[in-house]
């Protein structure tokens, strides 16, 4: 059986508008956030110090599409879940599920204490 081509895909930086494969999209973003000070780590008051995650979000069985998303440590997978939805996702009305290894995640719950409870 011959093999299957490899699909590659590009993305577009929100930042600068310049395109790039997804694995050179995050070495890329670290420097192009760096560049734009978009990266912004304070709050309006510079007291409290805010936390955000990259993810890289792809298909399920179609790695092809994918977006690489700066998520606050304060956002819940409900809200992942929502953006995701209006963003991408929404066609059906079907269900989505958020998963750490085989175990289902409720959407309650916080991507800090993701954080906490696996990376810790």
């Amino acid at each position: 059986m011959p093999r299957q081509p490899r699909i590659t895909s590009k993305g577009t930086c929100a930042l600068c508008k310049s395109a790039f494969g997804k694995s050179t999209m995050t070495r890329h973003l670290q420097s192009c956030m760096e560049k734009s000070q978009i990266d912004e780590k304070f709050t309006k008051d510079s007291s409290f110090l805010l936390k955000s995650f990259h993810l890289l979000v792809e298909g399920h069985h179609l790695p092809e599409y994918w977006m690489h998303l700066k998520v606050s440590s304060h956002a819940r997978f409900e809200d992942l879940d929502n953006f995701l939805r209006e963003i991408w996702l929404e066609c059906c009305g079907h269900m989505s599920a958020f998963r750490i290894g085989r175990e289902e995640v409720k959407k309650a719950r916080s991507l800090s204490m993701f954080c906490i409870l696996e990376c810790d």
